[in-house]
């Protein structure tokens, strides 16, 4: 009989496990919260990026996004048509030559290089 009012008095919640609860209740929504700002954040930043190819955007990044993107493919013709292309549109002549120069250098008789025109959008 004894054991039995022991184990019915030991399971009664004490101030102890009460504060464990509302630590760990606490604990759990903070995290909570931590992981939906970090989520928020993270789909902000990705608002910068939302540019879809062919849409207008502001001529530095496209400059910059060709500039390495060639960097690392030297050859792709249509690539450097479209620096030049960004050059010519935002004011930079000889530049925006330089590269038409540089689709000539790698194949003069492609059908692009040789209609190329600065003023086609």
């Amino acid at each position: 009989m004894w054991s039995l009012v022991t184990y019915k008095f030991s399971m009664q919640p004490s101030a102890k496990n009460n504060f464990r609860f509302v630590l760990l209740t606490i604990l759990t929504m903070l995290s909570l919260f931590v992981v939906f700002v970090n989520l928020n954040l993270y789909k902000s930043k990705g608002s910068d990026k939302e540019a879809v190819l062919g849409e207008a955007t502001n001529f530095d990044s496209q400059e910059h996004f060709w500039e390495k993107f060639l960097a690392e493919n030297p050859n792709y013709i249509a690539g450097w048509l479209e620096l030049a292309q960004l050059e010519y549109k935002k004011g930079d002549v000889y530049y925006a030559q330089g590269a038409l120069n540089t689709a000539k250098a790698i194949n003069p008789n492609h059908t692009q290089v040789v209609n190329f025109n600065f003023e086609n959008d």
